[in-house]
């Protein structure tokens, strides 16, 4: 979508834009639109001929001018004569300025009037824009969900529409749509964490960093909200893990740690450390040794490591490479520059000799 840099001064004080808005009337009524949007659509002297408003209406009648004086008569508490302006124009104008009218008369009503308009365009302009309407009256109502899926239903038609309607739009009714996109994900993720969906806000945040990488970059405001919310799903579903694995709920343990560990933490060998061990509890020897291999791959100093890779391999029931990564496990605890890991080198040693007892007598039994 092609945003919109006219901003309100740039309207009223630039003469050369009526080759960007194609005629001087659009320009007057333009002018209109955004001192009645300054001043609640009031209009002192609506039908003076010195207005911005009735110089655009009788230089030439348009969507544009009958836009402005319907809201300024809005403005001064007169809806129903609005409406009738609204009415009266639809036959002067094309049918790409019918379709900006009714989307107009439906923003300031309700949001199914706006699907049902939608329903019944066959004009891709006015759809996207309408789309781009319909997301926005969802982001104010909060429903955050339905933004998103109201955005994603415009995306195929992005790339071909420019969205210049919704210049007239943000004028009238003081809306922003640009980073209308990423602004409605923050919301959901904002949203999503806050009423206790860790999981589904880091598959959000996911969503986010992915698609608007170019966007989160350009922004420091954004690049830190995104940090910041990172930092606190991770440590949150670390913490849910951490309760459901003490718990035994070993299934919902894997997928607090898995989503924490999809949002790339920058030393997740703890995480890695507390999956392997969850996934052990499920007997998934496979995916607790491959955690195992993650931790000894990112820190071959890790005791814990050696400690998850012999306790996978041992349930997978590979006896001898067990045994060789208890070895490892006893000589980097010896071998720590760390002396508290140290001191836990006769702890460790007795563990391992009755882990090994254990597995000679499974070995003798099978």
């Amino acid at each position: 979508m092609r945003e919109s840099s006219v901003n309100a001064d740039t309207l009223i004080s630039d003469p050369d834009l009526s080759t960007s808005l194609s005629d001087v009337h659009h320009v007057l009524a333009h002018k209109a639109l955004v001192k009645d949007a300054e001043k609640v659509f009031y209009l002192i002297g609506l039908l003076m001929c010195t207005h911005p408003l009735a110089k655009s209406i009788v230089t030439r009648p348009s969507a544009m001018g009958h836009i402005a004086k319907a809201l300024a008569q809005i403005g001064k508490g007169e809806p129903e004569e609005a409406m009738e302006v609204f009415d009266l124009v639809f036959g002067r104008c094309n049918p790409n300025e019918s379709n900006l009218l009714l989307l107009i008369k439906k923003c300031d009503t309700a949001i199914s009037r706006v699907h049902d308009l939608i329903s019944v365009l066959r004009d891709d302009e006015t759809m996207y824009c309408c789309i781009q309407v319909l997301a926005k009256m969802y982001l104010m109502k909060g429903d955050y969900p339905r933004a998103v899926q109201s955005l994603e239903r415009g995306q195929d038609l992005a790339s071909s529409c420019t969205g210049s309607d919704l210049e007239t739009i943000s004028l009238i009714f003081g809306w922003t749509f640009e980073g209308l996109q990423i602004t409605v994900q923050r919301y959901l993720c904002e949203d999503l964490y806050a009423s206790g969906r860790a999981v589904e806000a880091a598959e959000a945040l996911r969503k986010i960093i992915d698609t608007f990488g170019e966007e989160i970059c350009a922004s420091k405001a954004t690049a830190e909200w995104v940090m910041d919310l990172k930092r606190k799903c991770i440590d949150t579903l670390e913490s849910l893990g951490d309760t459901a694995l003490s718990s035994g709920e070993h299934d919902n343990a894997v997928t607090r740690y898995t989503s924490a560990l999809s949002l790339g933490p920058s030393n997740p060998i703890g995480i890695l450390v507390k999956r392997s061990n969850a996934g052990a509890s499920k007997r998934l020897w496979v995916d607790a040794l491959m955690d195992a291999n993650e931790v000894i791959k990112r820190d071959p100093s890790s005791h814990l490591g050696y400690e998850r890779k012999y306790v996978a391999l041992h349930g997978a029931q590979d006896y001898g490479e067990a045994n060789n990564a208890l070895l490892h496990m006893l000589s980097v605890i010896e071998n720590s520059p760390d002396e508290e890991i140290r001191r836990l080198y006769p702890q460790a040693l007795t563990v391992a000799v009755n882990w090994q007892v254990q597995g000679e007598g499974i070995c003798q039994a099978e």
